[in-house]
Parts: C-alpha cells; structure tokens; sequence
C-alpha cells in the first residue's frame, strides 16, 4: 500500500482475495468452538475509510479488515463479502447445535 500517493493506491501484484479472510475466521470460530470458548465476534464489520474500488490499484478495501465492502461511490452504502456470509453460516450452524 501506498499510503503517501494521492489517492492512496495498492501495489502492483496485489490481487482480491475473499476467500482467504472467510477461511480464516471460520477456521478462528471453529478453533474457539473445540477449545470451549461461549462467545466471539468479529472485530470489524465495516471500515468505509478503505473503499473498494474495481480498479485493483485503488481497492484500499484489499488491505481493510471488514467483511463487508463499501463502494467507493457511495460511501454510505455496503455489499456482503465471503466473510459476512461464511461467518453468518458458521454463526447459524453453532446455532442449530446448540439447540439440539
């Protein structure tokens, strides 16, 4: 990331990779469940300070934490990634078993 340009831009070679962020907090929530753990949330739902952008040079959302996107056009606005809908399932499924 290039913080310094203006706007800020992501390197060269950087590519959009959903699925890495879902894998590795339904894997953290599995682990927790194994462990005993009662309880865990994710630590960031939104961060509209790194939008996405379909030019991969300006998709500050890349390198944000949140598992939902918010378009750089409409700030005010936000579109589910994997993460929001892979947490949401593994949350659901934790759910049905405890009920059982």
């Amino acid at each position: 990331m290039s913080w310094f340009s203006s706007p800020p831009r992501v390197r060269h070679g950087h590519e959009r990779d959903e699925t890495t962020q879902a894998d590795y907090l339904t894997d953290l929530i599995d682990v927790y469940e194994r462990t005993g753990v009662h309880g865990c949330f994710v630590f960031t739902f939104v961060m509209p300070d790194f939008p996405h952008d379909p030019d991969p040079s300006h998709d500050l959302d890349m390198a944000g934490c949140g598992i939902v996107k918010v378009p750089a056009d409409d700030l005010a606005s936000w579109e589910p990634k994997l993460a929001y809908t892979a947490v949401a399932r593994r949350y659901d499924a934790l759910a049905q078993r405890s009920k059982i």
